[in-house]
């Protein structure tokens, strides 16, 4: 029993002697982090600053962002090292600052940047299509945190069990495919709307116009001008090709 207690005396004393001695890597920021997560959002600054503690002479440190290494200057190397991310940018999102004493790697500190954008949805944009064409319509909805997206025509949330429309996203993009536009069932006003929980409701908007065919609007222009021998000698791609320039820059 004597010889126990004596062993966890012994242990209880040579811990406390490490800790006296013990070396570390801490990173301060401002915003405070949240444990090792520093929220922020787009165009704000973010300052980190690192020191070592437990060692006389500091040492020389490191920054690496992503495992890439930092340029420092001579003056912002020893003891204490600060770092300013400004402005905050989308491709700040997810990145992971790391500070090490450079003699020993081992003594390192890690915080890790969350920033949070709305996606950049606004505005409308007009779309000429011909009938029995496909058309794609795209939005960016890369945001953070991730959005909900649905698309809407003519203010209803669009019925997608039709094999005449497709959706898919990747987080980046959302986009809606129309194959073998019909202008009875698909013109009209077309909408990509995203839900974010911190920003709310962003939309973009389409007008989707839809004319004849190209080749059916060259035939009824031909048919309803007069007999011209000048216009009977115009080669065929000479014709429908001018026609239908014409007609889709209308």
């Amino acid at each position: 029993m004597k010889l126990s207690v004596c062993i966890h005396l012994l242990l209880h004393l040579l811990l406390c002697t490490c800790c006296i001695h013990c070396t570390d890597v801490l990173i301060q920021s401002n915003p405070a982090a949240d444990g090792s997560i520093i929220k922020t959002e787009v165009d704000q600054t973010v300052s980190l600053s690192c020191m070592v503690e437990g060692l006389a002479d500091g040492g020389e440190l490191e920054w690496y962002r992503n495992k890439r290494l930092v340029s420092l200057t001579d003056e912002n190397r020893m003891e204490e090292s600060h770092l300013c991310v400004e402005p905050v940018t989308t491709e700040d999102n997810g990145a992971i600052f790391t500070c090490q004493l450079k003699a020993n790697a081992s003594l390192t500190a890690s915080i890790h940047l969350e920033v949070s954008y709305p996606p950049d949805l606004n505005g409308s944009e007009e779309m000429h299509v011909e009938e029995e064409s496909d058309a794609v319509l795209s939005c960016n909805v890369q945001a953070f945190p991730p959005v909900a997206v649905i698309w809407k025509k003519d203010d209803a949330v669009l019925d997608l069990s039709t094999s005449t429309y497709h959706t898919s996203n990747d987080g980046v993009t959302a986009k809606l495919s129309i194959y073998n536009i019909k202008r009875s069932s698909h013109q009209g006003q077309y909408s990509c709307e995203a839900t974010s929980p911190t920003y709310g409701l962003k939309s973009k908007t389409f007008i989707l116009i839809v004319g004849g065919s190209c080749v059916l609007k060259v035939i009824l222009i031909i048919s309803k001008t007069a007999y011209s021998p000048s216009l009977s000698r115009l080669s065929r791609n000479d014709s429908a090709t001018r026609v239908c320039q014409f007609l889709r820059s209308l």
